[in-house]
């Protein structure tokens, strides 16, 4: 049985392709939108925060404790 044809400048999962053959996207590989690209936001904001160094000690170490678990 021959493979499914695909429309011209589509890859397998029916993405645009680019002249270079890989996708075009205007976002990321994981969204924003997702469980995980909420997550990731969280994470990177709490790493921020912990470096500001006009936060009380007692806060920035509270952050510092949050990242360590992840």
């Amino acid at each position: 049985m021959p493979a499914p044809r695909r429309p011209p400048g589509r890859d397998p999962l029916g993405r645009l392709s680019g002249d270079d053959g890989n996708p075009q996207t205007s976002r990321g590989l994981l969204p924003e939108d997702t469980p995980a690209g909420r997550a990731r936001d969280l994470q990177d904001e709490i790493r921020r925060r912990s470096t500001e160094q006009e936060r009380p000690e007692t806060e920035r170490d509270y952050l510092n404790r949050l990242l360590d678990r992840f």
